[in-house]
């Protein structure tokens, strides 16, 4: 995902009002590559369900034919080990349903849900 850093943020947080609502309009400057046959054949028959591991991707990264180089180098060990991905539910992005135009797509807490918080020692 190569978009601005207030949608990054937002994603990683799970803050799902403020990254498909709120700051819908940043969206247009977003891009995302998908790869994986497994979540193109899930969106062959979409479910509102469905989520991406997302993995950011900076301004300077290469152009589109170059990314499979590029992911192979920067996919190293010591950064796979520190879990780098989001997971984003696909069909929240703004324009791949039309149902997520209206903010209500979003209430659906079996789909949108909030960061897990470790319970805290006694």
């Amino acid at each position: 995902m190569l978009a601005p850093d207030e949608l990054w943020q937002a994603l990683v947080a799970k803050d799902w009002q403020r990254l498909f609502v709120d700051l819908r309009p940043l969206w247009c400057q977003a891009h995302l590559v998908l790869f994986g046959h497994a979540l193109l054949e899930k969106l062959v028959v979409p479910r509102k369900s469905i989520t991406a591991h997302v993995y950011r991707v900076l301004a300077d990264a290469p152009s589109i034919d170059s990314m499979d180089a590029w992911l192979a180098q920067d996919l190293n060990a010591d950064k796979l080990a520190t879990k780098p991905f989001a997971h984003l539910p696909v069909l929240g992005v703004p324009g791949w349903c039309a149902a997520n135009q209206d903010a209500v797509f979003y209430r659906d807490a079996s789909v949108f849900r909030p960061p897990f918080v470790l319970p805290r020692a006694l």
